[in-house]
């Protein structure tokens, strides 16, 4: 069967529209039938296909999402109560100005935050940060040419002045700063490492101290200490007598902590020679400093855990000013549990409290988990306080949550409120906990604050799901890091006004990313005996992974998700839930993949009984392809007989199939269970799939090519063959975009009608969101829209519907993708 290519307006894009939320549409002639969005009262309006008011902002609900990780480096409790947050956020370095409860103080900067990345002296790496008593803040790191710097900023985020040259020092060797001490008279101290400019391979240490005008001291300038080959990233502190202190870590072997004089030479009468070495737990384990404490009379309090990563438990302990064991006092190792010996505990943080107690902030990793944290506190002789409730780990935290190596930064205000901050999920995130150790709930509830401080314009909606009570669940993926970066798994709830259900949406499902490389998704989502059930595809390095059924509980927080996994060489893109049962449609077997269906039992191990051992087997047609030629099947149903039809495409043709209920080939439909078509040189793709009551088949998706893409809508008969009476000869052809379109969604009314969604690109706004309807026989319907179609240009930029779901009262949703600044996923409802 051939086909002829109709001919479109106009080649190239003109430019975007600014205006955002305008509804255009064009029909085959060109004729222009913009339409503004009406913001009136959420009632049915005269004409189907208008946009529903009452959901959302004018029918529509735009999320934002992560787009880089957001690295909590330093925070300050202000004098008046107030919280300031030193953010790494991808590229960019911001400032957050929190109220008294947590929330963002927007009266300051651009909604509570600065961008104080700073182009004219910028930090290429950074390696540390503080806030001083008076908000000013010292950055530290190294800048574009590899050499170590560190700038100060005043507590606007504007470099200041007064400090070095023009606001910044750096130094004329190799290396970078990792660690920074302020002294009370406020001299900074600085610590990193370096290469050694006699032997360019070999790795040096680099001190340095400055006054407070950023001079360097001339006791203390610039120098080359011997830390080692192996050493991680070096400490810096200050005793009460202000001399320096460097722990040094390295990866295996016992932990040092050096300490220095005045003018910069080692303190002969700590330890041995300036050096106070610690083996740790046992000699197996080693030792690594991970926080330091000065208290009076020269003495210091050492936290830290097992060398590397290397499992042990977490220990403290008290050394004089000798550098000589406090044994008289009761710091003792401690873990979180009595499981220490599956895991690598490390005293992440000390924090000392007025009246002589001590909080400790514990990180546990390894057991195949996330880190967890956990906050303990300590009397004054290191005895535990059973009065504190915070002893196990953080409910906000305790499951993939933390980056693994970012460590929690610490704070108290002046009630003894406890303040937390770290990077949960990639987000920025702090918590509060009140003097007695509970959760502040009055901090932005008992999850405490979570911002994502860098929102994406990648990433889309893939699957709706409508709740029994009106609520609308939406899964997808979102876009994260620059570049190609990596995607992750998102899910939002809304309820029947669309407003977030959650706090912070979207949240994402625990356990789906481990490595940068990963990208995972939501690709189907549905409700069974009460619960939210979910589809996604976990590709790490290559392996594709099948993630569900996934339930969620009543309370519906990402502290509640699960996810069963099994591995088997595919990639699913449908899912048809059967009981207890799963069957998925997708790519499967090798490089190149095939149109494919696989049956689960509800554990997620293949179902021996559907196909060939749990999968359908590769039809003939696939066994010609030549080269990179892929196959996939990508929508599916389930006919009241059994039968299961899927729709995708085997090499450039357009592809649908139906099975017997035990998965093999229904040879009484098509050519042994398969029909493919054509279309000149251009590649067809079944994007959705339903069924009429007589039998019939109706399939939507596009045709395209490198210059244009064409819709595709296509009814056939039970056997397989095109249906004459719709169409031409089967087929609809309609321009609903002057460039272009594509279908990824249908729906068949209980009148006959056929709804659908996708895209309709135009030369004026570019990929717009698309909802069209048909009568029976392929006809556009007037009486919907703009004669047959509303084209929804949400943003300037593409803008694109994945996902078409009927509520059955006579709405419908669109979900997808937008550039909209509001936030790249987009779900919008629209009037039947």
């Amino acid at each position: 069967m051939a086909f002829s290519l109709s001919p479109r307006r106009g080649a190239a894009l003109a430019g975007a529209v600014a205006a955002a939320l305008l509804l255009l549409a064009c029909d085959g002639g060109g004729n222009d039938t913009s339409v503004e969005i009406d913001p009136g009262s959420g009632r049915p309006p005269s004409s189907p296909g208008s946009v529903d008011s009452g959901f959302g902002v004018n029918g529509v609900v735009y999320d934002q999402t992560v787009s880089a990780i957001d690295r909590t480096l330093a925070i300050r409790v202000l004098p008046d109560g107030r919280l300031l947050s030193v953010v790494q956020s991808g590229e960019r370095l911001l400032l957050l100005r929190q109220m008294v409860d947590g929330r963002v103080d927007t009266s300051w900067g651009e909604q509570g935050r600065l961008d104080v990345t700073q182009p004219a002296q910028p930090l290429r790496q950074l390696g540390s940060a503080a806030v001083l008593p008076d908000g000013r803040i010292v950055l530290a790191g190294a800048n574009g040419n590899g050499q170590p710097q560190v700038l100060r900023l005043t507590a606007e985020g504007r470099l200041d002045s007064g400090f070095g040259e023009g606001g910044g020092v750096s130094w004329r060797v190799q290396g970078q700063w990792t660690a920074i001490a302020q002294a009370s008279d406020g001299t900074t101290a600085l610590v990193g490492r370096g290469r050694d400019a006699a032997a360019p391979g070999r790795l040096i240490g680099l001190v340095a101290r400055l006054d407070v005008n950023g001079v360097a001291d001339s006791r203390l300038g610039l120098q080359r200490v011997d830390f080692g080959q192996e050493v991680m990233d070096p400490l810096a502190a200050f005793d009460s007598a202000g001399r320096l202190l460097v722990g040094v870590n390295e990866a295996n072997g016992p932990a040092r902590l050096l300490r220095f004089e005045l003018d910069g030479s080692p303190d002969a009468g700590f330890g041995h020679a300036g050096v106070l070495a610690l083996a740790g737990e046992s000699p197996e384990s080693g030792a690594r400093i991970s926080a330091i404490v000065a208290q009076d009379e020269g003495r210091l309090l050492l936290g830290g855990g097992p060398a590397g990563e290397r499992t042990g438990r977490a220990w403290l302990v008290r050394v004089d000013g000798q550098g000589r064991l406090d044994t008289a006092s009761g710091w003792q190792l401690f873990t979180l549990n009595d499981t220490h010996r599956a895991y690598t505990h490390l005293v992440d943080a000390l924090l000392p409290q007025a009246d002589g107690r001590v909080v400790a902030l514990v990180r546990r990793r390894g057991g195949g988990q996330g880190d967890r944290v956990g906050v303990v506190r300590l009397g004054p002789q290191g005895e535990r306080d059973g009065s504190y409730a915070m002893r196990q780990p953080l409910l906000g935290w305790e499951r993939d949550g933390l980056l693994e190596n970012e460590p929690v930064r610490l704070a108290i205000d002046g009630q003894g409120r406890l303040l937390l901050a770290g990077s949960d999920r990639f987000r920025f995130s702090n918590l509060r906990l009140l003097a007695d150790g509970h959760i502040d709930p009055a901090w932005g509830g008992d999850s405490g604050v979570r911002l994502g401080l860098s929102t994406s314009r990648n990433g889309a909606w893939k699957a709706l799901a409508l709740g029994p009570d009106g609520t609308v669940v939406a899964g997808g993926e979102t876009r994260i890091g620059s570049g190609q970066g990596f995607s992750r798994a998102a899910l939002a709830r809304y309820d029947q006004q669309g407003r977030p259900v959650l706090a912070a949406t979207p949240i994402y499902v625990p356990g789906t990313l481990t490595q940068p490389d990963s990208h995972t998704s939501i690709e189907a989502l549905w409700h069974f005996e009460g619960e939210l059930h979910g589809v996604g595809t976990l590709n790490n390095r290559n392996r594709p992974r099948y993630i569900a059924p996934q339930g969620w509980s009543a309370a519906w927080d990402d502290r509640h998700l699960t996810s069963r996994s099994a591995y088997w060489p595919g990639t699913p893109a449908a899912a048809l839930p059967l009981g207890r049962q799963l069957v998925l449609a997708g790519s499967g077997g090798d490089y190149n993949g095939y149109f494919q269906l696989w049956r689960l039992n509800e554990g997620g191990t293949l179902d021996n009984g559907f196909g060939q051992n749990g999968r359908t087997a590769p039809f003939a047609a696939e066994s010609a392809r030549v080269g990179y030629d892929p196959s996939s099947a990508t929508a599916m149903l389930r006919q009241p007989d059994g039968r299961l039809v899927a729709v995708g495409w085997i090499g450039e043709k357009l592809a649908i199939a139906r099975f017997e209920a035990d998965g093999r080939p229904d040879p009484a439909f098509g050519q042994q269970g398969i029909a493919l078509f054509s279309r000149n040189a251009m590649r067809g793709k079944g994007r959705a799939v339903a069924l009429q009551g007589d039998g019939k088949i109706v399939v939507a998706g596009e045709w395209s090519d490198a210059l244009q893409s064409d819709l595709l809508l296509l009814r056939l008969l039970p056997d397989g063959r095109p249906d004459a009476g719709f169409g031409d000869n089967g087929w609809v052809r309609a321009e609903l975009g002057d460039e272009g379109e594509g279908l990824s969604g249908v729906l068949i009314q209980p009148d006959g009608k056929i709804l659908v969604g996708g895209y309709a690109i135009s030369t004026s706004s570019g990929r717009d969101m698309l909802a069209a309807r048909f009568a029976a026989d392929g006809r556009l319907d007037v009486d919907f829209g703009s004669r047959g179609s509303r084209v929804l240009a949400l943003s300037p930029g593409s803008d694109e519907a994945r996902v078409l779901v009927s509520d059955g009262s006579g709405r419908f949703y669109l979900a997808g993708s937008t550039s909209d600044e509001r936030g790249p996923l987009a779900v919008v409802r629209l009037w039947q």
